[in-house]
């Protein structure tokens, strides 16, 4: 990876799939969540040691996973997640970098 920093936190970003999410909506990514999303995807949550990877979920997700996990019938709005890879530069190769959030804001 170049040594160049990311322009923004990685935990910006939902981990599910990759949504940009205000801090009032982060939730860390527990135990629970992970069996949930082992159960409803088929594979672990990863890479959690890395700096380049979300270290959260977004409210709406993880109350999904919960609702799932508790034999609710409800789905989450995409079919697959976000698969997360260790970017080879900042410029263009990077999630955080190349997406932009200015013009988000948390009013409406």
């Amino acid at each position: 990876m170049a040594s160049r920093k990311c322009k923004q936190s990685s935990d910006r970003f939902c981990y599910f799939y990759g949504q940009f999410i205000f801090s009032k909506k982060r939730r860390p990514i527990v135990d629970s969540l992970k069996t949930a999303y082992l159960h409803y995807f088929g594979f672990p949550v990863a890479n959690q040691d890395k700096k380049w990877v979300p270290h959260v979920f977004c409210e709406s997700c993880r109350i999904i996973l919960l609702q799932w996990s508790s034999g609710e019938k409800v789905y989450l709005p995409f079919g697959s997640p976000m698969l997360w890879r260790e970017p080879s530069n900042h410029e263009n190769d990077c999630y955080f970098c190349v997406t932009k959030t200015l013009g988000y804001n948390k009013k409406k």
